[in-house]
């Protein structure tokens, strides 16, 4: 019998969309993918550093709209992809969070 667990998470931010899961068409450009990076309390998002898991994957960041940060995930390629990327945050509190990249190609 499958038994599925679902950690709740403790972070101070909370990413909308959590991971990025995207079908890949054969000679088409992967879309990049906006994550937004919403704080739980009062002080705002400071994004220290990001890393790629996979070297096909590119991050930028942005502060804003407000007290949240943007982050710009891109896959350059078109094969199929289990990854993740990882933010450090600088504020409201420094941890480490995990994105999950999915890609899968038709």
């Amino acid at each position: 019998m499958p038994i599925t667990l679902v950690r709740l998470s403790d972070s101070q931010v909370l990413a909308t969309p959590e991971q990025v899961d995207l079908l890949a068409d054969p000679g088409q450009p992967i879309p990049s993918t906006l994550i937004r990076l919403r704080p739980r309390g009062e002080q705002p998002v400071v994004i220290e550093k990001v890393a790629a898991d996979d070297p096909v994957v590119a991050c930028t960041w942005a502060a804003g709209p407000g007290k949240q940060a943007t982050l710009k995930i891109q896959v350059n390629g078109t094969r199929s992809l289990d990854s993740a990327v990882r933010v450090y945050l600088r504020q409201p509190v420094q941890e480490m969070l995990t994105i999950p990249v999915r890609i899968k190609a038709r």
